[in-house]
């Protein structure tokens, strides 16, 4: 969940205190967290920054890691083990090697990689924790676990490896553990009667003759004491040494280090100290607490309570002990236990943080103690209740609390000192400074809302006199010359030292708005109005005289601020643009000036609204909406060069600017300071104010005083600045970390070297669309981190700067990529470096290198497999070929032998016709030549059927109509020829006149004959009848086979069978062969058209015709006409 707060929000838990004056003084900033902005519970135990930055909150419901911008929450998987782990987290610590050892409320410590971003086993079984209710960071890296009713010590030496194992040794002890204390040599484990020494190599049993009670080191030496008062000494590398014994009735309770003398507190009210020296043991009446013991040696200061709420700090430098009474009985009665977190800050300040009573604040400086609670009337945080304080790397204070989630303290304290705020005047129309001007002689006047200019001094702030006008001082200017304060009303006009100008009866300036005034080395007053324009007076005849130096001119109407340049030319800021003039030049002519807006120059805007020339007699101007502006004049040309906001100005709408004596400008905007260092082009920016109304710097309310320091005007009182004090409160931008990689829509854990930097990983093709979460660990909040990426391979230019520090990529190709991202913190500085971040998204495995070779090794076996297909084929065709070729020679054989044999046999049979009849010799030659002839006509019939079947066909598809023709000539001349041969019988005669007959008889009469010398008499006889009733009705086209069955005396079922098997056609297509060649005669003939010769042959539709004559013969009849003819 984004933690960002929107501004308006932020300002909502934001409070304020002020105690004081002094060079101590510190403001404080707050800003709550809970479970609103992502946190698990609201209760927070204890805190950490890691060695990234980041912080992790251990609550009350689990871990949790702010970033800045979003809160992650992290919780053990106890799946695997079917053990209860426990999410109430009491203490974190982080070891060397970047891991988080976490101890819980229900006596379990775990182990959190900040690599991996995951809890993870403790020992090789897979065991998620260790048993242990204390836990102890030694000086050397190394983690003691231990538990007060325990038999065991774990002991972790978590050291930076490569293998990022655990390495847990457990030490043997008795129980219950009384304390633990760590030497520079070695640890001392102090159990029940048992005392052991763990070194580096092993653990030694010391002593079980007593029990023991607290240990203390100073330098070398480690002293030691038992419960009932014994007192012991340990140097390296040898044995206890007894020092001294407390009387009987004495029992210990701690010890400690002071003034060269050991201390000893005892459970009653007697302290004792022993000088190691001489051994000698004295009472210590000056630190009689009964029971103390030891909460904190923070800073070097040991600090004790003894749960009466008061807290004891014990330094060397103290000749008694700091008595600090934090809880009163009431307040400790209200707890459960006593309980104090203390924090000595790098400022020197000591955070004590109670639990029941609030925040106290120790400066050892001036030894003052401040106490903030909850119940303030500006409160810090929402409870008294606090468990913990921790101080991160800038130097802000972090606060856990119960039931009230997380503080966030901003410790406003070097350069800046607010002062005349709400709470120090107790009036906010008081505390809204609208104009403000020093003298040389230490005053400083303050104009504010309420219409009163306060005069106070500018070294102690006391109030020396005021002045109340009728109306709001807008402007005030000190006359150093005429020593007298010219004051500016928003109503009614100039004052002079709180009392009315004397004007002329006509003066315009008596009920103006005076924004800006201030006289020149003449004595004349440039006063510049808000509705009005310009106006300059002279002082003449006891009275001012106002006149408008441009004549009946007008050409700016409201002038906001003025200010001299080392050649006493004089600039406006006006509602026109940027007005300049010289005091002379402008008296003298009117038009001698020169007005610089849009229309003449690079300025963005007309309305100018402060404005302040520097010491290089460059003039510095504000705008609202574009920033500052630097503006140089050069001839009649004005140079500028904008700063805004992507420059790191806090706000564009500038209301103040001024050159401190270091040369660096001072910007105030409506919301935050900023200053730009001469060496820089970029500015820095401070929030110095707990409330808005403070950070909100009013219009041409600054001045600069004679120490150095610079005081603005807020709409919530003044602010001192020294520069020098501000420059150690620079916020340095930091390169932004990765704090999440989404990859798919999944969590995606990375790997970190031993410095924390992301190392390189791949990613397959289809995990390709990445969501990168950054943050730069800015935890300002007073204004939002700016973020800028640029991936290589992808992007052409670094992305427009975002506030959300995500990007998310889409779909990217395989490749290697770079993401580089930089950032910009709160105060607007842009990070020196960029992080870089490298990944490959790898190639699909169709893809990639040996695919390729795969690739090419079945192309070549495919083309050599297509060669050897396509060679076999080939072959076959030629075979196939071959045997067709064969097969027709064969087949045209086999006709010339059946015709070579068929001529001999019609003479022969006309021969044994010619004899007598009743011969038997005769009549058998005639069987026998009838047989044989009947025999050559079925073979010739199979001839045919197989030619019109398979070779007809093909002859008929590609072979040309010439040849088809000349096969047909060759037939009849070969009929001819049979005919010619003949003998001069019946069988001759008959061909001889079936040759000469007419077309019709003859066509009819060769099938007909064909047919008879193919089948026999009942076949010939069948045959003959069908040819006639063809013939007949050729040239009907509704002659149907129903109609040709019932001519024959056939069912239509029968009918088909018979003429199927004296043809070998159905009846339809012997009908169509009939009518096709039919047609192919009638062609020939050059008085019938093709239209004519479809009718007489049966087809009505000549569409239809040409189809079946092209696909029979083909060839088109009007083609067959013209080869024909």
């Amino acid at each position: 969940m984004k933690a960002r707060i929107y501004l308006f929000l932020l300002y909502f838990s934001l409070s304020i205190l002020f105690a004081g004056t002094s060079s101590a003084d510190v403001y404080l900033k707050s800003w709550q967290m809970t479970t609103g902005h992502g946190l698990p519970n609201n209760s927070v135990r204890c805190l950490l920054q890691d060695y990234h930055g980041q912080i992790w909150i251990g609550t009350q419901n689990g871990l949790a890691g702010f970033n800045g911008n979003d809160v992650l929450l992290f919780e053990p998987d106890s799946s695997s083990r079917h053990a209860f782990l426990s999410k109430k987290i009491r203490a974190v610590v982080e070891t060397p090697s970047h891991r988080l050892w976490v101890l819980t409320g229900h006596d379990q410590a775990m182990c959190f990689d900040l690599l991996r971003r995951r809890f993870i086993p403790v020992d090789r079984s897979g065991a998620m924790y260790l048993p242990a209710n204390h836990i102890h960071k030694g000086a050397d890296g190394r983690i003691w676990l231990w538990h007060s009713r325990s038999p065991k010590a774990y002991c972790i030496t978590d050291t930076p490896s490569a293998d990022r194992r655990l390495h847990v040794s457990c030490i043997p002890v008795s129980s219950p553990v009384s304390f633990f204390h760590e030497s520079p040599s070695c640890v001392w484990i102090g159990s029940g009667r048992h005392l052991y020494r763990v070194s580096s190599s092993r653990c030694s049993l010391v002593s079980s003759d007593f029990v023991w009670k607290s240990a203390v080191t100073h330098g070398r030496r480690t002293y030691l004491s038992t419960v009932d008062g014994r007192l012991f000494m340990s140097e390296p590398g040898t044995a206890l040494t007894s020092l001294a014994q407390l009387p009987s009735s004495s029992e210990v309770s701690s010890l400690v280090w002071w003034r060269d003398r050991l201390v000893v507190f005892t459970s009653t009210s007697t302290a004792y100290a022993l000088d190691p020296s001489t051994l000698h043991l004295s009472l210590c009446p000056e630190l009689n607490i009964p029971g103390a013991d030891i909460v904190s040696t923070a800073g070097g200061t040991s600090w004790l309570s003894n749960s009466s709420g008061t807290l004891y700090a014990l330094n060397d430098t103290l000749s008694s002990p700091l008595v600090l009474p934090l809880l009163d009985s009431r307040q400790m009665s209200a707890v459960d236990q006593e309980r104090f977190c203390i924090l000595q800050d790098s400022r020197g300040l000591v955070w004590i943080a109670s639990y029941g009573n609030g925040l106290f604040l120790y400066d050892p400086v001036d030894s003052s103690l401040k106490h903030y609670t909850a119940s303030d009337r500006f409160p810090l945080f929402g409870s008294d209740f606090l468990y913990c304080v921790m101080e991160d790397r800038s130097g802000d204070i972090w606060i856990g609390q119960q039931n009230a989630g997380l503080t966030h303290l901003f410790v406003i304290r070097h350069g800046a000192v607010r002062r005349f705020d709400t709470v120090e005047t107790g009036s906010s129309a008081r505390s809204e400074v609208k104009a403000l001007c020093t003298d040389t002689d230490g005053r400083m006047f303050i104009a504010g809302r309420d219409a009163v200019v306060d005069v106070r001094s500018v070294f102690s702030g006391k109030l020396l006199s005021s002045m109340s006008l009728p109306s709001p001082a807008y402007s005030l200017w000190w006359d150093s010359i005429g020593h007298r304060l010219w004051i500016g009303t928003r109503k009614n006009g100039l004052f002079v030292d709180g009392r009315p100008l004397p004007l002329s009866s006509d003066s315009p300036l008596s009920s103006a708005a005076v924004f800006a005034v201030r006289t020149d080395s003449k004595g004349r007053c440039w006063a510049g109005t808000f509705d009005s324009g310009l106006f300059v007076g002279q002082f003449s005849g006891g009275m001012w005289r106002f006149t408008n130096p441009f004549g009946s001119a007008k050409p700016v109407r409201q002038i906001r601020a003025m200010d001299e340049d080392s050649k006493g030319n004089i600039w406006a800021a006006t509602d026109r643009g940027l007005l300049v003039f010289s005091p002379e030049g402008l008296t003298d002519n009117p038009s001698a000036y020169m007005l610089f807006n849009p229309d003449n120059s690079s300025l963005r805007d007309y309305e100018i609204n402060a404005l302040t020339v520097d010491s290089e007699n460059r003039v510095w101007i504000g705008t609202v909406g574009h920033g500052s502006a630097c503006c140089r004049l050069n001839g009649n040309k004005l140079e500028i060069r904008y700063f805004d906001s992507s420059a790191g100005l806090a706000s564009n709408e500038v209301q103040a600017i001024v050159e401190d004596t270091d040369g660096r400008i001072w910007v105030a905007t409506q919301y935050g300071l900023s200053c730009k260092l001469p060496s820089s082009d970029r500015f820095m920016s401070y929030f110095l104010s707990p409330t808005l109304q403070g950070d909100m710097y009013s219009a041409n309310a600054v001045s600069s005083l004679s120490d150095g320091r610079i005081v603005f005007g807020t709409c919530d009182g003044l602010v001192f600045i020294s520069s020098d004090g501000m420059m150690v409160r620079d916020r340095v931008s930091r390169s932004p970390q990765l704090s999440e990689l989404y990859v798919n829509g999944t969590p995606f854990v990375v790997d970190e070297d031993s410095a924390g930097h992301v190392l390189p990983f791949s990613l397959p093709h289809d995990r390709n669309s990445l969501l990168w979460r950054f943050s730069n660990l800015d935890y300002s909040r007073f204004r939002s981190s700016l973020y800028s990426c640029y991936l290589e391979g992808c992007d052409d230019e670094w992305s427009v700067p975002m506030e959300s520090g995500e990007v998310l990529y889409r779909n990217l190709p395989p490749g290697d990529y770079c993401l580089k991202v930089r950032s910009c913190n709160s105060s607007g500085i842009w990070c020196s470096d960029y992080a870089s971040f490298r990944f490959t998204i790898r190639q699909p495995f169709y893809l990639t290198w040996w695919a390729w070779c795969i690739y090419a090794v079945l192309l070549a076996v495919a083309v050599v497999s297509a060669y050897t297909i396509t060679r076999k084929i080939l072959r076959l065709k030629q075979k196939v070929k071959l045997e067709q070729e064969l097969s027709a020679f064969k087949l045209r054989f086999f006709i010339q032998m059946v015709n070579d044999i068929r001529q001999p046999l019609v003479r022969l049979y006309d021969s044994a016709c010619r004899l007598p009849s009743g011969n038997e010799q005769a009549e058998a030659v005639r069987s026998q030549a009838s047989q044989m002839r009947s025999v050559l006509s079925r073979m010739l019939t199979f001839n045919g059927n197989a030619s019109d079947a398979d070779i007809t066909g093909t002859v008929a598809d590609n072979m040309p109509l010439e040849n088809e023709k000349a096969d047909s000539d060759s037939a009849k001349s070969e009929s001819a020829c049979v005919c010619d041969e003949a003998d001069s019988g019946s069988e001759s005669a008959e061909v001889v006149e079936a040759g000469n007959a007419p077309a019709d008889s003859v066509s009819a009469n060769e099938s007909v004959s064909e047919v008879q010398m193919s089948a026999g008499k009942e076949t010939s006889d069948f045959v003959v009848r069908l040819d006639d009733i063809v013939a007949r009705n050729l040239s009907r086209p509704d002659f149907t086979v129903d109609e040709m069955a019932e001519l024959l005396g056939y069912r239509r079922t029968t009918c088909y069978r018979k003429i199927k098997d004296a043809t070998g056609m159905t009846p339809n297509d012997y009908l169509r062969k009939v009518r096709l060649k039919r047609a192919a005669e009638l062609l020939l003939d050059d008085r019938l058209n093709v239209s004519e010769v479809a009718y007489r042959v049966g087809f009505e539709d000549l569409s239809y015709f040409s189809k079946c004559f092209k696909a029979y013969f083909g060839i088109a009849p009007s083609g067959f006409v013209r080869r024909g003819r």
